[in-house]
């Protein structure tokens, strides 16, 4: 009986029908993603993406590119000063994919403010390409779950966190990383 008396003094809510609708748009995006393989390099870089939404849920990356700017950290260098060892790992300068994402949630909200709604798009993502590296193309995938956030119906900043596998270098072995990725993107 409380509880019923308590919801009947709360404030109404409603159910809106999506305004900010996927379903056959492109959204083209660059960003800036930064490579981690725990491997004493650095691999900051460049991402560009271009998406078509076949409906709310379901998209293909036509292009996904992530060109990266690989150096040594200071441990390996000093590493290589002190010992004279040089690493035999490969250094990653283009990760490019094909694949596709889904979108499994939407939210909405309201900055009351400045009258905005900010429309969120949970998504995970899976590609399939190659890893260029300094010395050879490689076979490469990734996996990513992240967050599309569209502040009106043609402009998206989206945040990712992207596992990267790659077949590399001699005696062919798995290497994993992650990426974080933050991205601008125009929808159209």
């Amino acid at each position: 009986m409380i509880a019923v008396l308590f919801a009947l003094m709360l404030p109404s809510a409603t159910v809106e029908q999506r305004e900010m609708e996927n379903a056959r748009s492109v959204h083209i995006s660059v960003g800036g993603v930064w490579l981690s393989r725990f491997d004493l390099q650095s691999s900051p870089g460049v991402n560009l993406a271009v998406t078509h939404y076949l409906n709310r849920s379901l998209a293909i990356d036509y292009v996904n590119a992530s060109y990266f700017f690989t150096y040594e950290q200071p441990q390996a260098i000093a590493i290589r000063e002190a010992t004279g060892y040089q690493s035999n790992r490969e250094w990653p300068r283009l990760l490019v994919g094909i694949g596709g994402r889904y979108a499994f949630a939407y939210g909405k909200m309201l900055i009351e403010a400045s009258s905005t709604v900010l429309h969120f798009v949970p998504e995970i993502s899976a590609h399939v390409g190659g890893m260029i590296t300094h010395t050879a193309l490689r076979p490469a995938f990734d996996l990513g779950l992240g967050l599309r956030i569209h502040g009106g119906k043609h402009f998206t900043v989206a945040l990712e966190y992207v596992f990267v596998g790659s077949i590399e270098g001699p005696g062919t072995r798995f290497i994993v990383g992650g990426m974080p990725k933050l991205s601008l993107g125009v929808v159209f």
